[in-house]
């Protein structure tokens, strides 16, 4: 199934992640670790929590999302075959992308 088949029959999954830094509508989340900015936000983290030393480099030896997406889609070439999904996430992602710095290729 293509990236942009799959956003389109599954819009829920897009939001899915709410309940986990959510409740009753307001974010309880003290620090948001960025998947796409993971070692940079970890290292922050560590700064800000120093007994956390140690975290970013522990992170950096996972390979998160390694089996699922083909090593030549990235999210560029995902979201240029998809410009249907790129409005659909762009409309129903929109404050955490604003909020958070997220961006869309």
């Amino acid at each position: 199934m293509s990236f942009e088949n799959y956003c389109l029959t599954n819009p829920e999954v897009l939001l899915r992640n709410k309940k986990i830094y959510e409740i009753e509508g307001n974010n309880v989340i003290d620090f948001m670790i960025r998947y796409e900015h993971l070692h940079d936000d970890i290292s922050t983290l560590e700064r800000q929590i120093p007994e956390l030393k140690g975290l970013a480099a522990t992170f950096s030896k996972l390979n998160a999302k390694g089996d699922i997406r083909p090593k030549s889609a990235g999210t560029s070439v995902m979201f240029e075959n998809a410009p249907r999904s790129h409005t659909l996430i762009s409309n129903v992602c929109h404050d955490d992308i604003v909020k958070y710095g997220f961006e869309i290729p």
